[in-house]
Protein backbone atom coordinates (compact mmCIF):
# COMPACT_ATOMS: atom_id res chain seq x y z
CA UNK A 1 0.00 0.00 0.00
CA UNK A 2 2.62 2.08 -0.68
CA UNK A 3 4.18 5.03 2.01
CA UNK A 4 0.67 4.88 4.45
CA UNK A 5 0.23 7.80 7.35
CA UNK A 6 1.62 6.38 10.29
CA UNK A 7 -0.35 5.41 12.08
CA UNK A 8 -3.19 4.72 9.26
CA UNK A 9 -6.69 4.23 9.50
CA UNK A 10 -8.38 0.73 8.25
CA UNK A 11 -10.24 2.78 5.61
CA UNK A 12 -6.81 4.07 4.43
CA UNK A 13 -5.81 0.92 3.91
CA UNK A 14 -8.92 -0.16 1.87
CA UNK A 15 -8.51 3.29 -0.10
CA UNK A 16 -5.05 1.44 -0.75
CA UNK A 17 -6.47 -1.22 -2.34
CA UNK A 18 -6.68 -3.83 0.86
CA UNK A 19 -9.78 -5.69 1.58
CA UNK A 20 -10.46 -6.33 4.97
CA UNK A 21 -9.52 -9.67 4.77
CA UNK A 22 -5.99 -8.45 4.01
CA UNK A 23 -5.83 -6.12 6.82
CA UNK A 24 -6.94 -8.70 9.10
CA UNK A 25 -4.20 -10.91 7.98
CA UNK A 26 -1.66 -8.24 8.54
CA UNK A 27 -3.33 -8.13 12.37
CA UNK A 28 -3.35 -12.18 12.92
CA UNK A 29 0.48 -12.09 11.67
CA UNK A 30 1.34 -9.20 14.25
CA UNK A 31 2.73 -7.12 11.15
CA UNK A 32 0.58 -4.53 12.16
CA UNK A 33 -0.89 -3.55 15.45
CA UNK A 34 -3.93 -2.26 16.43
CA UNK A 35 -2.90 1.07 18.73
CA UNK A 36 -6.53 2.09 18.82
CA UNK A 37 -9.82 0.52 17.37
CA UNK A 38 -9.79 1.25 13.30
CA UNK A 39 -6.41 2.77 13.86
CA UNK A 40 -3.20 0.79 12.79
CA UNK A 41 0.13 0.77 12.88
CA UNK A 42 3.15 -1.13 11.09
CA UNK A 43 5.31 -3.47 14.05
CA UNK A 44 8.57 -1.43 14.19
CA UNK A 45 11.49 -4.04 13.67
CA UNK A 46 12.45 -3.75 17.45
CA UNK A 47 8.92 -4.66 18.27
CA UNK A 48 9.12 -2.48 20.93
CA UNK A 49 9.77 1.19 19.45
CA UNK A 50 6.00 3.44 19.50
CA UNK A 51 7.00 6.22 17.98
CA UNK A 52 6.48 6.64 14.01
CA UNK A 53 9.86 6.65 12.40
CA UNK A 54 11.37 9.87 12.25
CA UNK A 55 9.12 11.25 14.16
CA UNK A 56 8.96 12.30 18.03
CA UNK A 57 5.48 12.13 18.38
CA UNK A 58 4.01 9.06 20.15
CA UNK A 59 1.43 6.79 18.23
CA UNK A 60 -0.98 6.84 20.79
CA UNK A 61 -0.90 11.00 20.15
CA UNK A 62 -0.99 10.48 16.69
CA UNK A 63 -3.72 7.83 16.71
CA UNK A 64 -6.22 9.89 18.98
CA UNK A 65 -5.73 12.29 16.29
CA UNK A 66 -6.80 10.04 13.05
CA UNK A 67 -9.53 8.86 15.79
CA UNK A 68 -11.05 12.40 15.83
CA UNK A 69 -11.20 14.18 12.40
CA UNK A 70 -14.18 16.08 13.23
CA UNK A 71 -12.40 17.75 15.72
CA UNK A 72 -9.76 20.57 16.01
CA UNK A 73 -7.22 18.71 18.58
CA UNK A 74 -4.44 20.72 19.97
CA UNK A 75 -1.95 18.67 22.42
CA UNK A 76 -1.91 20.10 25.55
CA UNK A 77 -1.02 19.44 29.38
CA UNK A 78 1.61 16.51 29.85
CA UNK A 79 1.80 15.47 26.55
CA UNK A 80 2.41 18.60 25.14
CA UNK A 81 5.51 18.57 27.19
CA UNK A 82 6.62 15.74 26.85
CA UNK A 83 6.84 16.56 23.36
CA UNK A 84 8.63 19.29 24.19
CA UNK A 85 11.46 17.48 25.87
CA UNK A 86 10.55 18.16 29.31
CA UNK A 87 10.86 15.95 32.59
CA UNK A 88 8.83 13.04 32.81
CA UNK A 89 6.93 12.90 35.87
CA UNK A 90 7.74 10.50 38.54
CA UNK A 91 4.64 8.95 37.96
CA UNK A 92 5.51 8.66 34.53
CA UNK A 93 3.46 10.23 31.39
CA UNK A 94 -0.52 10.18 31.48
CA UNK A 95 -2.66 9.03 29.20
CA UNK A 96 -2.61 11.72 25.88
CA UNK A 97 -4.45 15.11 26.57
CA UNK A 98 -5.38 17.31 23.96
CA UNK A 99 -7.31 20.68 24.00
CA UNK A 100 -10.59 21.93 21.82
CA UNK A 101 -12.76 24.92 22.02
CA UNK A 102 -15.88 23.24 21.32
CA UNK A 103 -17.48 20.09 21.46
CA UNK A 104 -17.90 17.44 24.51
CA UNK A 105 -15.08 16.48 27.29
CA UNK A 106 -13.54 13.29 26.95
CA UNK A 107 -11.74 10.62 29.24
CA UNK A 108 -12.23 6.97 28.03
CA UNK A 109 -10.31 4.77 25.52
CA UNK A 110 -6.78 5.81 26.74
CA UNK A 111 -7.26 9.57 25.86
CA UNK A 112 -8.71 12.62 28.11
CA UNK A 113 -9.56 16.04 25.85
CA UNK A 114 -10.52 18.99 27.67
CA UNK A 115 -12.97 21.75 26.49
CA UNK A 116 -11.15 25.35 27.50
CA UNK A 117 -10.53 28.64 25.83
CA UNK A 118 -7.31 28.69 23.45
CA UNK A 119 -6.24 31.92 21.65
CA UNK A 120 -4.03 31.29 18.86
CA UNK A 121 -1.12 32.79 20.16
CA UNK A 122 -0.99 30.33 22.23
CA UNK A 123 -0.65 27.31 19.97
CA UNK A 124 2.13 26.12 18.02
CA UNK A 125 2.94 23.90 14.61
CA UNK A 126 5.21 20.42 15.64
CA UNK A 127 6.00 17.99 13.06
CA UNK A 128 2.68 18.58 11.17
CA UNK A 129 0.48 18.59 14.59
CA UNK A 130 -0.62 21.53 16.59
CA UNK A 131 0.60 21.94 20.28
CA UNK A 132 0.15 24.52 23.20
CA UNK A 133 2.78 26.67 23.10
CA UNK A 134 5.24 26.11 25.95
CA UNK A 135 4.05 29.19 28.42
CA UNK A 136 0.40 27.38 27.74
CA UNK A 137 2.06 23.98 28.55
CA UNK A 138 3.68 25.01 31.33
CA UNK A 139 1.00 26.79 32.55
CA UNK A 140 -1.35 23.74 32.48
CA UNK A 141 1.17 21.61 34.13
CA UNK A 142 1.20 23.13 37.06
CA UNK A 143 -2.29 23.60 37.66
CA UNK A 144 -2.76 19.71 36.88
CA UNK A 145 0.19 17.97 38.12
CA UNK A 146 1.47 17.13 41.44
CA UNK A 147 3.93 19.78 42.54
CA UNK A 148 6.54 18.15 42.65
CA UNK A 149 6.41 17.27 38.40
CA UNK A 150 4.84 20.91 38.04
CA UNK A 151 7.81 22.56 39.13
CA UNK A 152 10.76 20.25 37.76
CA UNK A 153 8.60 21.01 34.20
CA UNK A 154 9.04 24.57 34.98
CA UNK A 155 12.34 24.95 36.09
CA UNK A 156 13.25 22.70 33.15
CA UNK A 157 11.51 25.22 30.47
CA UNK A 158 13.44 27.87 32.29
CA UNK A 159 16.44 26.76 32.15
CA UNK A 160 16.19 26.19 28.49
CA UNK A 161 14.79 29.56 28.05
CA UNK A 162 11.80 28.46 26.78
CA UNK A 163 9.72 30.68 29.46
CA UNK A 164 10.05 33.25 31.81
CA UNK A 165 8.58 33.24 35.13
CA UNK A 166 6.81 36.63 33.81
CA UNK A 167 5.58 34.82 30.72
CA UNK A 168 4.00 31.55 32.93
CA UNK A 169 2.70 33.99 35.50
CA UNK A 170 0.74 35.77 32.17
CA UNK A 171 -0.67 32.37 31.09
CA UNK A 172 -2.05 31.95 34.66
CA UNK A 173 -3.77 35.21 34.84
CA UNK A 174 -5.40 34.04 31.96
CA UNK A 175 -6.62 31.15 33.43
CA UNK A 176 -8.06 33.09 36.93
CA UNK A 177 -10.51 31.35 37.96
CA UNK A 178 -9.71 28.19 36.32
CA UNK A 179 -9.07 24.36 38.68
CA UNK A 180 -5.74 24.36 40.15
CA UNK A 181 -4.57 27.82 39.74
CA UNK A 182 -3.67 29.15 43.10
CA UNK A 183 -1.59 26.26 44.05
CA UNK A 184 0.07 26.93 40.33
CA UNK A 185 0.96 30.33 41.57
CA UNK A 186 2.33 28.64 44.66
CA UNK A 187 4.44 26.59 42.59
CA UNK A 188 5.60 29.49 40.25
CA UNK A 189 7.28 30.58 43.66
CA UNK A 190 8.96 28.16 43.71
CA UNK A 191 10.71 28.18 40.31
CA UNK A 192 14.58 28.66 39.67
CA UNK A 193 16.51 28.23 36.20
CA UNK A 194 19.58 27.58 37.42
CA UNK A 195 17.98 23.94 38.69
CA UNK A 196 19.55 21.46 35.87
CA UNK A 197 17.58 18.47 37.01
CA UNK A 198 14.25 16.64 37.97
CA UNK A 199 15.91 15.51 40.72
CA UNK A 200 17.03 18.94 41.50
CA UNK A 201 13.66 20.53 41.15
CA UNK A 202 12.22 17.61 43.16
CA UNK A 203 14.56 18.35 45.89
CA UNK A 204 13.97 21.98 46.21
CA UNK A 205 10.47 21.11 46.42
CA UNK A 206 10.95 18.54 49.22
CA UNK A 207 12.95 21.47 50.92
CA UNK A 208 9.75 23.74 50.42
CA UNK A 209 7.57 21.61 52.05
CA UNK A 210 9.62 19.45 55.05
CA UNK A 211 11.20 23.37 56.66
CA UNK A 212 14.73 22.92 54.92
CA UNK A 213 16.08 26.63 54.18
CA UNK A 214 16.11 27.33 50.66
CA UNK A 215 19.52 27.14 49.37
CA UNK A 216 21.67 28.70 46.89
CA UNK A 217 21.65 26.63 43.61
CA UNK A 218 24.41 25.59 41.59
CA UNK A 219 27.74 27.51 43.47
CA UNK A 220 31.19 27.19 42.81
CA UNK A 221 33.11 27.30 45.88
CA UNK A 222 37.02 28.68 45.21
CA UNK A 223 39.69 28.94 47.89
CA UNK A 224 39.54 32.39 49.18
CA UNK A 225 43.30 33.51 49.23
CA UNK A 226 43.93 31.94 45.87
CA UNK A 227 41.11 32.15 43.85
CA UNK A 228 41.87 28.54 42.90
CA UNK A 229 38.37 26.72 41.45
CA UNK A 230 37.93 23.71 44.67
CA UNK A 231 34.10 22.39 43.38
CA UNK A 232 30.71 23.11 42.32
CA UNK A 233 27.56 21.90 43.95
CA UNK A 234 24.38 21.84 43.05
CA UNK A 235 23.21 23.42 46.10
CA UNK A 236 24.70 25.48 49.19
CA UNK A 237 23.55 26.50 52.53
CA UNK A 238 25.64 29.45 54.44
CA UNK A 239 27.62 27.71 56.82
CA UNK A 240 29.51 25.50 54.69
CA UNK A 241 26.85 23.08 53.66
CA UNK A 242 26.72 21.64 49.92
CA UNK A 243 24.14 19.29 48.34
CA UNK A 244 24.66 16.92 45.42
CA UNK A 245 21.37 15.23 43.52
CA UNK A 246 22.87 12.92 41.75
CA UNK A 247 21.37 10.04 39.80
CA UNK A 248 21.05 8.97 36.08
CA UNK A 249 18.17 11.53 35.43
CA UNK A 250 20.27 14.43 35.98
CA UNK A 251 22.86 12.93 33.34
CA UNK A 252 19.98 11.71 31.02
CA UNK A 253 18.17 14.95 31.01
CA UNK A 254 21.55 17.01 30.41
CA UNK A 255 21.99 14.75 27.91
CA UNK A 256 18.92 14.60 25.80
CA UNK A 257 19.76 18.72 25.30
CA UNK A 258 22.84 17.74 23.66
CA UNK A 259 21.29 14.73 21.41
CA UNK A 260 21.20 11.68 23.31
CA UNK A 261 23.11 8.53 22.89
CA UNK A 262 26.49 7.87 24.83
CA UNK A 263 28.82 10.31 23.35
CA UNK A 264 26.42 12.98 24.55
CA UNK A 265 26.38 11.47 28.17
CA UNK A 266 30.26 11.05 28.21
CA UNK A 267 30.44 15.15 27.22
CA UNK A 268 28.23 15.58 30.39
CA UNK A 269 30.22 14.41 32.33
CA UNK A 270 33.25 15.25 30.98
CA UNK A 271 31.82 19.19 31.33
CA UNK A 272 31.05 18.36 35.11
CA UNK A 273 34.22 16.96 35.58
CA UNK A 274 35.91 20.18 34.13
CA UNK A 275 33.73 22.49 36.12
CA UNK A 276 34.34 26.32 36.71
CA UNK A 277 31.73 27.57 34.38
CA UNK A 278 28.18 27.77 34.71
CA UNK A 279 25.51 27.89 31.89
CA UNK A 280 26.66 29.18 28.47
CA UNK A 281 30.19 29.50 29.73
CA UNK A 282 29.86 32.62 32.18
CA UNK A 283 32.07 32.19 35.28
CA UNK A 284 30.76 33.29 38.83
CA UNK A 285 32.76 34.87 41.09
CA UNK A 286 34.59 33.29 44.10
CA UNK A 287 32.13 31.78 46.62
CA UNK A 288 33.05 30.47 50.00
Amino acid sequence: MGEPQIPFTRAQARAAGLTNHQVDAQLAAGTWLAVRRGILYPVPESGTDLVAPHLDIPVAVRAALLASPNRDLVVSHATAAQLLGLPRPLAGWPQPHFTATSGPTRRRGGVQIRVAALPTVEVVEYQGIYLTSPDRTVADCLRTLPGRDGLAILDAALHRHLVTTASVASALQAQAGWPGVAIARQVLALADQRRESPLESWSAWAFAHTGVPTPEWQVEIYEPDTGIFIARGDCWWPGGVIGEADGRSKYALAAAERGGGGKAVFEVLQAERRGGKTQGGVEKPPVI
